[in-house]
């Protein structure tokens, strides 16, 4: 007979974290049985539960390890705020060149690379601009910053390719998606309210080519990389941007 182990919370206190069956992967994962796992102050070792479940209300299933911060930046909890947002560096250069990369550039040429990703670029090519017919980058393109050590980023601010005399179709960035790692090696993408990697706005083709546009993440991430990958552009996928974030933490 299979034993199964209760799990129970208590609102805005310590909540009790097991391991069940999840219906939607149909497989053993973290269960935290509480309708606002947010609200928990702490985390503490239940259970495996092997009896599929069958509760009235919701579990938040996650693949995490069992540290409070860990599971509540997975869940989309805010763990830490930002006690003075500031741009990290790519428009003023802290951030240096060797530190931007991406998944290729156009004819392999410096001056359409990914140092040229910085926010108010302007001397041609005045953008990063991704190359199509590269076979290892013909569909997914991204760029990336990998800071020198763990930041607390809350945002991101883009633009269009700059007004250069060959931007004639206006290229630019009009969705994106956002992942983040701390090793470079495991990456995770930045979720809305449903738990489902969220889609950002970039910039539009009725925008100034110099017009910015701030995407504000809703949880802040303590990372060391940050990952932008194009969803959909027009003209062509380029792209500049600053990295918004905070030194100094308040949690």
């Amino acid at each position: 007979m299979a034993m199964g182990f209760m799990f129970w919370t208590a609102a805005a206190c310590p909540c009790f974290i097991g391991q069940e069956w999840d219906p939607a992967t149909n497989r053993l994962r973290g269960a935290l049985p509480f309708n606002d796992p947010c609200q928990c102050t702490s985390v503490e070792l239940g259970g495996v539960n092997v009896i599929r479940p069958q509760r009235p209300f919701r579990a938040s299933y996650f693949d995490a390890p069992l540290q409070l911060p860990e599971i509540r930046m997975r869940l989309n909890c805010s763990v830490y705020v930002c006690s003075d947002e500031e741009p990290l560096g790519m428009q003023d250069g802290r951030i240096k060149d060797e530190q931007i990369t991406a998944s290729s550039y156009y004819q392999n040429k410096l001056n359409h690379g990914p140092a040229k990703a910085r926010l108010d670029t302007q001397a041609y090519a005045s953008a990063w601009c991704y190359d199509r017919h590269r076979e290892t980058d013909p569909d997914h393109p991204w760029i990336q910053v990998e800071f020198n050590s763990e930041v607390y980023v809350t945002g991101l601010v883009t633009q269009a390719r700059g007004g250069d005399i060959h931007n004639t179709n206006h290229q630019r960035v009009t969705r994106y998606r956002v992942t983040h790692s701390r090793d470079g090696q495991s990456w995770d993408h930045v979720t809305g309210a449903d738990s489902m990697s969220e889609e950002f706005t970039g910039n539009s083709i009725d925008q100034s080519y110099d017009h910015q546009v701030t995407a504000r993440f809703g949880t802040v991430l303590r990372t060391r990389f940050l990952r932008i990958l194009p969803t959909d552009w027009k003209g062509h996928c380029s792209m500049r941007f600053e990295v918004l974030g905070c030194q100094n933490l308040t949690v």
